[in-house]
């Protein structure tokens, strides 16, 4: 209490900013403890948002992986199925060429054999010709086979790329 010279309304002014001094005090603690648990607050909000930050960029690099991986192993095997269909028309136009050969040497057999019989010869001939047709027509048909199966095999593994 302040000793205060004066009339009783002065004295009663003066205690009443006093009790406002001492309320304004306690406001004033009050407001530094919810401070300090504001503040604790942001520390552990800022801590989780760190740790969510984290795991978002983990994710992110694990999925940067996967995806790495599935187009290393796309590559892979249209290289694979590349290198394979290659293989096959090489060994498709080899067959074709020693069964050409074999025929021709039937062929000139034949005819030295039997060159009085020129039906037999035009029979042999066309017995090659439908050889050869049957061996171009079997390759056609197994270069457009895999061709097509390669194609339509690495469209359905870029869609499965596309959808992960």
């Amino acid at each position: 209490m302040i000793n205060y010279q004066g009339s009783s309304n002065k004295k009663i002014t003066v205690l009443n900013e006093t009790k406002q001094m001492q309320d304004i005090y306690h406001n004033c603690s009050e407001l530094k403890i919810v401070q300090k648990v504001v503040e604790d607050l942001v520390v552990v909000v800022v801590v989780v948002v760190v740790v969510v930050e984290v795991v978002v960029v983990v994710v992110v690099v694990v999925v940067v992986v996967v995806v790495v991986v599935v187009v290393v192993v796309v590559v892979v095997h249209l290289i694979v199925v590349t290198v394979d269909a290659v293989v096959e028309v090489v060994v498709i136009i080899v067959n074709v060429v020693v069964e050409a050969a074999a025929a021709a040497v039937v062929v000139a057999v034949v005819v030295v054999i039997d060159a009085v019989a020129v039906v037999d010869v035009v029979i042999v001939v066309v017995e090659v010709v439908v050889i050869v047709v049957g061996l171009v027509v079997v390759v056609v048909v197994v270069v457009v086979d895999v061709a097509v199966m390669d194609v339509v095999e690495a469209v359905v593994l870029l869609l499965l790329l596309l959808l992960s």
